[in-house]
């Protein structure tokens, strides 16, 4: 990341996602080869975990906050090997 260039493991110098929401906080974090990043949106909370070795979706996480209604939604289960 310091250089800002590919990983040579990496099977795509880019991860892209779209988002059509004013993001609010961004977190990133990397773990051996998982990178996760969490979004705030207003009333909506986002996780995305990618494999960014394999270039692989893991899973996309959405929380709704609303007064008195509180939801949580995974699009994509992960499952661990």
């Amino acid at each position: 990341m310091s250089t800002m260039g590919r990983h040579p493991k990496a099977q795509s110098p880019e991860l892209r996602f779209s988002i059509r929401h004013r993001i609010a906080t961004a977190f990133v974090q990397i773990a051996s080869d998982v990178l996760a990043v969490l979004l705030t949106l207003g009333f909506q909370t986002r996780l995305i975990l990618w494999n960014w070795e394999a270039d692989q979706l893991l899973s996309v996480c959405v929380t709704i906050t609303k007064p008195f209604r509180p939801s949580h939604t995974c699009i994509h289960e992960l499952g661990f090997r």
